[in-house]
């Protein structure tokens, strides 16, 4: 399955989305997200697992052809380019029986937000439970269970 982000832009009145990036999700649909306060990371929810996503934002200069009537011209323009790598997940969301199994089966996650700060990231699931995870800065994210 397909995510897609998009970049919102008002012009007027009138809002635009404008297809930026495609993100294969595999079976698993993002259903929540949070970003991390001073950095370029996503926690996001899929299914019964909370993970950390690292978006990645770069611009380029572009040369393309402009068509006014009969006249051609070569302009620059900026383009930026996505690149989502996938840092850690961690399931948050135990199953009917109590287990934590990765089922597609299993319950699911309902909310997931960082903190202010940043430190944790606080989640809540279709089990009933909240959870708290430390988030650990390294050379990538890393999370544990508090």
């Amino acid at each position: 399955m397909f995510q897609n982000i998009y970049k919102l832009s008002r012009n007027g009145k009138e809002l635009k989305a404008t297809l930026v990036h495609n993100f294969e999700a595999g079976r698993r649909p993002i259903m929540n997200c949070s970003i991390h306060p001073t950095s370029n990371v996503l926690a996001v929810g899929m299914d019964n697992k909370c993970q950390l996503l690292e978006l990645d934002v770069k611009e380029e200069v572009q040369n393309s052809q402009k068509v006014k009537g009969k006249n051609k011209a070569v302009v620059k323009e900026k383009i930026q380019k996505f690149t989502i790598k996938e840092l850690e997940s961690k399931v948050t969301v135990s199953d009917e029986d109590g287990d934590s199994k990765d089922d597609d089966d299993g319950g699911f996650q309902k909310v997931v937000r960082f903190t202010a700060d940043g430190n944790h990231i606080v989640t809540g699931g279709s089990d009933g439970h909240v959870r708290i995870l430390k988030v650990i800065p390294c050379s990538n994210f890393e999370f544990l269970l508090v």
